[in-house]
């Protein structure tokens, strides 16, 4: 945001940039934040190569090979 008002200082917009500024932190404001909340977990799902592998916190769980069709 610092090159935003050098530039409208430098333009004579300073009042403009400012304006423009606050509008886009409103804006930011307003953008949804994931659901961090402590002791949830996550797994992940990758097929790569003929492989499924499954994995979360602790790592790779496991790795299934599929047949190729």
């Amino acid at each position: 945001m610092n090159t935003l008002r050098t530039i409208g200082d430098i333009v004579n917009r300073k009042t403009e940039a400012e304006a423009w500024i606050a509008k886009f932190e409103e804006k930011l404001q307003r953008i949804p934040r994931p659901d961090r909340r402590v002791g949830t977990t996550a797994t992940s799902f990758i097929f790569y190569e003929g492989e499924f592998l499954i994995g979360g916190t602790g790592g790779t769980f496991g790795k299934l090979k599929c047949p190729r069709t």
